[in-house]
């Protein structure tokens, strides 16, 4: 299962530009905790949501390397204001906005910087993440 995963990612990672160039549902810059986060620095990053993953990238542009590439597959949204991983220090919160995205082999934490744009970035995550997972039920 875990080799599976990794190859899963790998090809997410190969593939990142052509998939942002001909696929992207929605794209903003954002903020993303920096893991380990026992210092609980917050990066300037670009995410790109596309059908199959939700890619962070260091900026608007740079497709060819995502530092993060999230399969929707196996994603769960986790939407809650006050969010922070076990770990991160109490200085480390980064505006209203926050929402999580945990999946096997990861979880991040971005910052919109309001709950108006966070809330708009779970409604297009919650509805790729069923309509992914429905295709991969629908697949298997």
């Amino acid at each position: 299962m875990f080799s599976a995963a990794l190859q899963v990612v790998d090809q997410l990672y190969q593939n990142a530009a052509a998939w942002v160039e001909t696929s992207t549902i929605k794209s903003s810059p954002c903020k993303q905790l920096g893991l380990p986060n026992s210092n609980g620095q917050w990066y300037d990053r670009w995410v790109v949501l596309t059908p199959w993953c939700l890619f962070v990238f260091e900026a608007e542009g740079s497709w060819a390397a995502p530092v993060c590439s999230i399969p929707l597959q196996a994603a769960e949204l986790i939407d809650n204001p006050r969010l922070l991983p076990a770990g991160a220090p109490p200085g480390s919160i980064e505006g209203p906005g926050r929402i999580g995205v945990a999946y096997p082999l990861g979880f991040a934490v971005l910052s919109f910087g309001s709950a108006e744009l966070a809330g708009a970035w779970c409604e297009e995550v919650s509805k790729a993440l069923k309509e992914s997972q429905a295709a991969m039920e629908k697949a298997a």
